[in-house]
């Protein structure tokens, strides 16, 4: 959620640039920009100093399975699946809209947005039942949450 707050002042462009009608190509690229925003904040965050301000707050950070420096294809291992539904979403948003919904308009949740929330529920049951809290995505990178002092 501190990340969440983090990211607040991007949120306001975004209503601002919306607010001021840009021209629909500028409209395309800037959604496209916008839905990799956090998974850029978390990947460069994770790769040059192991957390984000939220983790920097909490108290903890990610870093290599052997304590080492979490390295940045590590870092772009642990955001590989969102990664990849942001791209399903980016594709399927696009096609819905300029193929079915000419005036615009977005489904409540569609397939892609199903399947993550899965995911999400599968990243959270494997931290609780696996050793050291590690998540699906840690697994798949390599990579452990630790604390740190303060």
């Amino acid at each position: 959620m501190i990340d969440v707050v983090a990211l607040l002042p991007l949120w306001r462009l975004d209503t601002l640039i919306w607010r001021a009608e840009p021209p629909e190509l500028l409209q395309e690229a800037w959604s496209i920009a916008y839905a990799f925003v956090g998974l850029g904040y978390s990947i460069v965050c994770h790769a040059c100093w192991g957390q984000t301000v939220g983790k920097r707050l909490m108290g903890i950070r990610v870093e290599g399975v052997s304590s080492e420096p979490l390295r940045f294809l590590q870092a772009v291992l642990r955001d590989a699946v969102p990664f990849l539904f942001v791209v399903c979403e980016v594709v399927t948003d696009y096609l819905e809209i300029s193929l079915f919904e000419p005036n615009g308009g977005r489904p409540e949740l569609g397939v892609v947005g199903k399947v993550y929330v899965l995911w999400m529920a599968a990243e959270f049951v494997t931290m609780l039942a696996k050793d050291r809290r590690r998540s699906v995505h840690d697994w798949m990178a390599g990579s452990v949450v630790v604390r740190v002092e303060r």
